[in-house]
């Protein structure tokens, strides 16, 4: 029992010495944070963005957004050899912790397909409004899953010999990548019911819903000049005590960093302007309200069920759009 308490005693003096020097090392090689920054296309301001959306295409937009963290986000690494058994992701080369854009992408897609699931439940949401933010979630995200790929080859079968194939083929997309049951009664009427009759009825705008396509949305990483570290302690229920500390290395509570995120809408140069227009409106609005429930309610990151990976409150006017301009 003395040597476990002596193991453990050093394993903390360990655990504070390196919480020590990584703290110092972010805190002081601003230059490493400021190089990664550029080369990972990190613009400093407002102004630049603007500069470079004035480069796309017209139609293109960017978000920008520096966010305060007001608990610990984590997403672990796979270092397998280190003084804390869960490190942070960190940028290889500088060890800055970070979040990748592929990350952002992540967090934001499982935001949407969540809201879009609630949405399809709720009876104040007519299946017109289900189907918009779907649309606005693959022009952002894109698609291109199996299931997806399977499903669009039956629909357009479907739509050619007029069958009612589509059906099987919606219900397994929406289950499986949706996580949205279409069984379910909205308004008296079956979902996949109003899904297919509106399908069948406008088959020209089918095969825009559900053509596979790349997302429009370019996600930037993020990076932070803050660790520290988190301990989980499990507990016993009969001995009412720990039994086995684990230790986590987060960016604490009141770290800061940056959102950015970049629009372009390639595949509809040959669009009508009027609906070009409209889709980027939709898509703006739908960014900003994915945006915000995972900054104020979801989290990002792991261990969310915590509490952890939440910024301070965000409202959808904060995140400034800036848009392309002749």
């Amino acid at each position: 029992m003395a040597e476990d308490r002596n193991f453990k005693k050093d394993r903390q003096g360990d655990v504070d010495s390196y919480k020590k020097n990584c703290v110092k090392y972010c805190l002081n090689n601003k230059i490493n944070i400021s190089y990664i920054n550029h080369i990972s296309g990190l613009l400093n301001n407002d102004a630049g963005m603007q500069d470079y959306v004035n480069t796309l295409i017209p139609g293109s937009f960017g978000m920008r957004y520096l966010f305060t963290l007001k608990s610990p986000y984590f997403s672990r690494d796979t270092d397998e050899l280190y003084i804390v058994q869960n490190p942070i992701l960190k940028e290889y080369t500088t060890k800055i912790p970070m979040i990748r854009g592929a990350g952002w992408k992540g967090y934001l897609s499982s935001a949407a397909l969540k809201i879009l699931k609630e949405k399809s439940e709720d009876d104040k949401y007519n299946i017109s409004c289900i189907i918009k933010d779907y649309l606005s979630y693959t022009r952002v995200f894109g698609t291109g899953s199996k299931d997806f790929r399977s499903m669009k080859e039956i629909l357009t079968s479907s739509l050619e010999k007029g069958n009612g194939d589509c059906e099987k083929a919606l219900i397994s997309y929406c289950l499986k990548d949706l996580g949205i049951n279409i069984k379910l009664s909205k308004n008296g009427t079956s979902i996949v019911g109003q899904l297919v009759e509106q399908i069948l009825k406008k088959k020209e705008k089918a095969r825009d819903v559900f053509s596979v396509n790349k997302g429009r949305g370019i996600f930037y990483p993020t990076y932070f000049n803050k660790v520290d570290y988190e301990i989980i302690n499990p507990q016993d229920k009969g001995k009412r005590k720990g039994t086995n500390p684990i230790f986590y290395e987060v960016v604490p509570k009141g770290s800061k960093g940056t959102f950015q995120f970049i629009y372009i809408p390639f595949n509809g140069i040959l669009k009508d302007t009027k609906e070009l227009n409209n889709e980027i409106k939709d898509d703006e609005k739908f960014i900003k309200d994915i945006f915000q429930y995972c900054l104020n309610d979801k989290g990002i990151g792991a261990k969310t069920k915590l509490g952890w990976g939440l910024a301070e409150d965000f409202k959808n006017e904060d995140l400034n759009i800036i848009s392309f301009k002749r």
